[in-house]
């Protein structure tokens, strides 16, 4: 859904680890990790990861990673239900939270 609104936009790149994820995108698409993305940095101007962080098996090692390729605004969120909350609050604590009820989202500015 995202990355349909961004589409028409700008270019607009997914990543998954789950080949049966990318067959349902819309967008350009790739394999790949979180935890090691194959990116130079700051090679993106805005990340966005809605939705899956309770999903990582190294949350820490995900989000250093969109943090280094990102060049100006990092979006992610989570299921406020994730038995990771505690630790990815500590993880985002200089983000903005914003709680959206069942998730919640953290935002960075970089510029």
């Amino acid at each position: 859904i995202v990355g349909e609104y961004f589409k028409d936009r700008c270019a607009v790149l997914g990543i998954d680890n789950s080949e049966d994820m990318l067959k349902r995108a819309n967008i350009k698409t790739m394999l790949g990790s979180a935890e090691e993305l194959p990116f130079e940095d700051k090679n993106f101007d805005v990340v966005i990861s809605l939705t899956t962080l309770q999903n990582f098996n190294d949350v820490e090692k995900a989000i250093k990673e969109m943090e280094r390729v990102c060049k100006r605004i990092l979006i992610v969120s989570m299921i406020k239900k994730s038995n990771k909350l505690d630790k990815v609050r500590k993880l985002l604590k200089n983000y903005k939270e914003i709680d959206q009820g069942k998730d919640i989202i953290w935002i960075k500015n970089f510029s």
